[in-house]
């Protein structure tokens, strides 16, 4: 009987291979011109075999979103673990932030082009990864608020915000071509951003 742990990894990894497949396929013919037949194709596995771990290319897409930004919340949170300086730890999170987009291009043109596009059906299947990755920084703001380095403001609110911020410089870097490095762009952003937050205190 096959090891259990070889058998998880085993279907890790095709699970994996189908969401690069599919992000390929996106990336190249968006999302409604994408068929399941081409992602099994790229994939290398069959139609069959797609369907037994996504019911459909809606819950790909979900699936590749939401990895994404699971990833995106570990390495910030591995980035500002142990600092205690609320500007250096805002700043650092701005930076993992843009360092991710700019690392995984591919990744943010699928969140940035499909995001804007969608029906209201695939939206709904976005929501949870999307707003988990708002919560993380929600909770960053709220840290900030009581130790009196953000005025207080609605950290929620906030954290879209942010997060809009970013998108919108990976977005002009990306429609200049993505030359230079995106993450040369974060002490803009947190000027940017800090000059409607920060504490008059």
């Amino acid at each position: 009987m096959e090891n259990l742990s070889k058998k998880v990894m085993r279907e890790q990894k095709r699970f994996d291979e189908i969401l690069n497949a599919a992000q390929e396929i996106f990336l190249k013919k968006g999302f409604y011109g994408a068929t399941m037949n081409e992602i099994a194709e790229r994939a290398l596995v069959s139609k069959f075999t797609v369907y037994q771990y996504f019911a459909g290319k809606d819950a790909i897409l979900d699936g590749i979103l939401a990895r994404g930004f699971s990833i995106l919340t570990r390495a910030v949170e591995k980035k500002i673990g142990d600092i205690k300086d609320p500007k250096r730890r805002f700043m650092a999170l701005i930076r993992t932030e843009l360092e991710f987009f700019e690392s995984r291009k591919d990744f943010f043109q699928v969140l940035l082009i499909e995001k804007l596009n969608f029906e209201s059906e695939v939206k709904n299947g976005i929501v949870p990864s999307y707003r988990e990755h708002i919560r993380f920084i929600e909770k960053e703001f709220r840290k900030s608020i009581r130790q009196g380095f953000i005025r207080r403001v609605d950290p929620e609110d906030a954290a879209y915000m942010v997060f809009a911020t970013l998108r919108a410089f990976a977005l002009r870097w990306l429609f200049l071509g993505g030359k230079g490095r995106l993450s040369d762009k974060s002490e803009a952003v947190y000027d940017l951003v800090m000059s409607g937050l920060a504490s008059n205190a």
